[in-house]
């Protein structure tokens, strides 16, 4: 579960990378099945003063790989939406169980509406469901299935950044950001 130490060392890391012109691309991974079990809420509830996963994503201004190998609950999803690009195996399910704790999952919602359509997400983050791989990739959440060829998959889309123009990358994620991200709304889900 992602608590309020690991925002903090998550916005540290997003402000060395877009400091550093040596690294290109960020890869977003984790080991076990289970990539992210979401935010932890009792850490949450004591430390209301931590930034947003949300906001430490949209600033980090190089291209974003989630190799996803396991299971993402809530605020792990978020971290796979604003990911520029995901890469999963078959086995794995997304879940917004948020609605069952007496929560609703505001900042997944939006970044949820910038790759589906609105009624669909709304309707997933209401039922609160756990969709697999293929549903995803349907519904426009993760981009390649690959069970067998995963690591040259990663390391083929890294490779295939770092070919182009990091100052083209950075200012492209810059105006992306400013077009559709929505700064009021952002700071409001916090």
């Amino acid at each position: 579960a992602i608590d309020s130490i690991m925002l903090d060392e998550l916005m540290k890391c997003t402000k060395y990378a877009n400091k550093n012109n040596l690294i290109r691309a960020v890869v977003y991974r984790s080991t076990g099945n289970i990539f992210c079990a979401g935010l932890d809420l009792y850490d949450f509830k004591e430390n209301k003063n931590t930034p947003s996963l949300s906001k430490i994503f949209n600033q980090l201004h190089k291209p974003k790989l989630a190799a996803v190998e396991g299971d993402a609950y809530g605020g792990g999803v978020l971290i796979i939406l604003c990911c520029n690009y995901v890469i999963s195996k078959s086995n794995i399910h997304l879940c917004l169980p948020e609605v069952d704790r007496g929560l609703f999952p505001f900042q997944v919602l939006d970044a949820l509406i910038k790759v589906m359509p609105a009624k669909k997400a709304l309707d997933w983050c209401i039922r609160g469901s756990s969709v697999s791989a293929s549903d995803c990739v349907k519904m426009n959440v993760i981009d390649e299935i690959n069970d067998i060829e995963f690591e040259k998959n990663i390391s083929n889309w890294i490779r295939t950044i770092t070919k182009k123009s990091p100052n083209a990358m950075v200012s492209g994620l810059k105006s992306f950001q400013n077009i559709y991200v929505d700064k009021k709304i952002i700071g409001k889900l916090n």
